[in-house]
């Protein structure tokens, strides 16, 4: 009987795994969704209400309630003072300590890096242009990673049982 129970546990658990694995990739997918929507803020802000840029990651900041928003008002606030750093020092220090708890890939972290060196305090025109480059990336990337999960799902969630199936019969 306990043998039994054991199994059922060993099973349940590699089983958890796979789910486990499943979570973060749909994490991965909320998070690449919202840098996209922080993005179309930036822009919007920049474009339709001719805001600054430090304003506009003031405004865009303060309307998004996660992680991403108080980002942007630490990086408003940093411009604000005039320490003397670049937007590009400022932007890449605050993303930088804040992607090491991220789930997303290496790529896209260069990603959300990267978008500093091509905008600042440059033309309005370059920093929209950049901003929807930002958006449709995000986007393409959170659909293709969305895809990819939903193929793996069941071979995931297969794999996973038949290891612990696999598990109990070895310790059987």
């Amino acid at each position: 009987m306990l043998d039994l129970l054991g199994g059922v546990l060993v099973i349940g658990g590699m089983t958890g795994f796979g789910f486990l694995y499943l979570e973060k990739g749909q994490r991965r997918v909320e998070e690449l969704k919202r840098l996209a929507y922080l993005f179309k803020l930036l822009k919007s802000e920049i474009t339709f209400k001719k805001q600054p840029l430090p304003f506009a990651c003031r405004a865009s900041g303060e309307k998004i309630r996660e992680r991403e928003g108080r980002i942007l008002e630490a990086i408003a606030g940093d411009m604000e003072e005039g320490n003397g750093m670049s937007f590009r020092e400022i932007w890449r220090s605050r993303w930088k300590e804040q992607l090491q708890l991220s789930m997303l890939s290496e790529y896209e972290k260069n990603k959300v890096l990267e978008f500093s060196s091509f905008v600042g305090y440059e033309e309005e025109t370059l920093q929209e242009n950049m901003m929807e480059c930002q958006v449709e990336e995000f986007t393409l990337l959170a659909e293709k990673v969305r895809d990819e999960l939903e193929k793996k799902k069941r071979v995931v969630l297969l794999l996973s049982s038949c290891t612990g199936i696999l598990f109990v019969l070895i310790l059987l």
